[in-house]
Protein backbone atom coordinates (compact mmCIF):
# COMPACT_ATOMS: atom_id res chain seq x y z
CA UNK A 1 0.00 0.00 0.00
CA UNK A 2 2.41 2.72 -1.17
CA UNK A 3 -0.20 5.17 -2.48
CA UNK A 4 -1.72 5.12 1.19
CA UNK A 5 0.49 6.81 4.03
CA UNK A 6 -1.00 5.99 7.77
CA UNK A 7 -0.27 9.41 9.71
CA UNK A 8 -1.72 12.01 12.11
CA UNK A 9 -4.11 12.76 8.95
CA UNK A 10 -6.46 10.04 9.82
CA UNK A 11 -7.32 10.87 13.55
CA UNK A 12 -11.22 10.47 13.70
CA UNK A 13 -11.73 9.75 10.04
CA UNK A 14 -12.81 6.10 9.00
CA UNK A 15 -11.23 4.00 6.25
CA UNK A 16 -13.01 1.55 3.95
CA UNK A 17 -10.31 -0.99 3.22
CA UNK A 18 -10.72 -4.00 0.36
CA UNK A 19 -9.92 -7.62 1.28
CA UNK A 20 -7.01 -7.41 -1.47
CA UNK A 21 -5.69 -4.62 1.29
CA UNK A 22 -5.85 -6.51 4.41
CA UNK A 23 -2.69 -6.48 6.76
CA UNK A 24 -2.60 -6.22 10.01
CA UNK A 25 0.28 -3.74 10.46
CA UNK A 26 -1.84 -0.99 8.45
CA UNK A 27 -4.82 -1.42 10.76
CA UNK A 28 -2.12 -0.66 13.43
CA UNK A 29 -0.80 1.97 12.32
CA UNK A 30 -4.69 3.00 11.68
CA UNK A 31 -5.65 2.43 15.55
CA UNK A 32 -2.05 4.00 16.59
CA UNK A 33 -3.17 7.13 14.92
CA UNK A 34 -6.91 7.59 16.63
CA UNK A 35 -8.47 6.41 13.08
CA UNK A 36 -10.80 3.55 12.44
CA UNK A 37 -11.26 1.49 9.53
CA UNK A 38 -13.80 -0.91 8.19
CA UNK A 39 -12.83 -3.93 6.80
CA UNK A 40 -14.25 -7.65 5.66
CA UNK A 41 -12.16 -10.43 7.38
CA UNK A 42 -9.70 -13.38 6.26
CA UNK A 43 -12.15 -16.71 6.36
CA UNK A 44 -8.77 -17.94 8.51
CA UNK A 45 -8.86 -15.24 10.64
CA UNK A 46 -10.82 -15.30 14.29
CA UNK A 47 -10.88 -11.55 15.70
CA UNK A 48 -11.78 -10.69 19.57
CA UNK A 49 -14.97 -9.10 20.34
CA UNK A 50 -13.92 -5.97 22.19
CA UNK A 51 -17.76 -4.59 22.46
CA UNK A 52 -21.01 -4.55 20.35
CA UNK A 53 -22.60 -2.12 18.93
CA UNK A 54 -26.32 -2.97 19.07
CA UNK A 55 -27.95 -4.59 21.18
CA UNK A 56 -30.72 -6.81 20.39
CA UNK A 57 -34.19 -7.77 22.05
CA UNK A 58 -35.25 -11.03 23.19
CA UNK A 59 -32.86 -14.06 23.68
CA UNK A 60 -29.85 -12.29 23.08
CA UNK A 61 -26.25 -13.94 24.03
CA UNK A 62 -22.99 -12.05 25.61
CA UNK A 63 -20.60 -12.41 22.72
CA UNK A 64 -18.10 -9.53 24.58
CA UNK A 65 -14.81 -11.03 25.48
CA UNK A 66 -15.54 -14.01 22.79
CA UNK A 67 -13.34 -15.11 19.46
CA UNK A 68 -15.79 -14.70 16.53
CA UNK A 69 -15.33 -18.54 16.15
CA UNK A 70 -16.93 -19.53 19.70
CA UNK A 71 -19.88 -16.94 19.03
CA UNK A 72 -21.35 -17.88 15.03
CA UNK A 73 -22.35 -21.32 16.07
CA UNK A 74 -24.51 -20.01 18.90
CA UNK A 75 -26.07 -17.21 16.75
CA UNK A 76 -29.63 -17.26 15.31
CA UNK A 77 -29.35 -13.88 13.30
CA UNK A 78 -27.20 -13.31 10.38
CA UNK A 79 -25.98 -9.76 11.13
CA UNK A 80 -23.78 -8.55 14.16
CA UNK A 81 -22.48 -5.34 14.61
CA UNK A 82 -19.33 -5.55 16.95
CA UNK A 83 -15.76 -3.64 17.26
CA UNK A 84 -12.96 -6.38 17.54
Amino acid sequence: MKTLRIGPWIKDRILLIDLGFYKHNTFARIYENGGYFVSRIKSKVDPFINRTNRTWRGRSIDIVGKRLSQVLPKLKRQVIDVEV
